[in-house]
């Protein structure tokens, strides 16, 4: 293994990691330090303007310029780590830290999922089931996706949430039958649910995927590698989300 090979891993790694993809249609942006992209006027969508701003509604637009954010994360190690060529242990420090910039990513998509839904729903309770959201509200959020004609393939919890539903057969037959992906991620509120439609709900603008390059801190007398993406997760049709809260 050379330095080559830890890059690589690190990003492959945090790739995995990373669910924007896996919830939001990717889309390349090659030129430009923003893009304008068009939405149904009158249903609900959200992006977040600036990196550690809250997301804004996208209500009352027909179109958007999304201008992607710089997501960096730097990894120093001492010189004497890279005179013994000690790349285990850049490896796994690489990829922990890694794994903290993805987490900023999927807490900006979750939260620009929430943001942007097209319908809120109360969890419930019922007398006889000691877990909620009960079945009826997963129903609910799924209906409401089908109503706008879309079909809502993917479902976002928290892993709190994640170890009631594997007691609750009944759910879990529904969702296999919907052929409903359960995508469990600390990201998401232990509180929220969030059902969508992925190839409907938005996009994950990227104008730099998430790469790998070495850097030096001269003042620390360190040197090490810089992660770094510009990316961008847009919801632009909240009809085909919704959110159990």
């Amino acid at each position: 293994m050379d330095l080559t090979t830890v890059k690589a891993k690190v990003l492959l790694e945090a790739g995995k990691f990373r669910i924007g993809p896996r919830v939001l249609r990717l889309q390349q942006q090659t030129d430009g330090s923003a893009v304008k992209i068009s939405k149904i006027k009158n249903v609900n969508g959200a992006i977040v303007p600036i990196l550690g701003t809250a997301p804004i509604s996208l209500f009352d637009v027909e179109s958007v310029v999304v201008f992607p954010l710089t997501i960096k994360a730097t990894i120093l190690f001492s010189e004497e780590c890279f005179e013994d060529n000690d790349l285990n242990e850049m490896l796994q420090k690489s990829i922990k830290e890694s794994f903290i910039l993805a987490e900023i990513e999927n807490k900006i998509v979750i939260e620009t999922l929430i943001a942007g839904a097209g319908k809120k729903i109360t969890a419930e309770t019922k007398q006889d089931v000691r877990e909620k959201p009960i079945l009826d509200n997963f129903i609910s959020a799924i209906k409401f996706i089908e109503d706008n004609k879309y079909h809502p393939d993917a479902i976002l919890i928290n892993p709190q949430i994640a170890e009631t539903l594997r007691q609750r057969d009944e759910l879990k037959e529904k969702l296999l039958a919907y052929a409903i992906e359960v995508i469990i991620n600390t990201s998401v509120p232990e509180n929220i649910v969030i059902i969508l439609d992925s190839a409907n709900a938005g996009l994950i603008i990227e104008r730099v995927s998430l790469e790998i390059s070495d850097y030096s801190d001269p003042w620390q007398s360190k040197k090490g590698f810089l992660l770094r993406e510009r990316v961008a997760p847009v919801v632009l049709n909240g009809n085909a989300v919704a959110v159990i809260e």
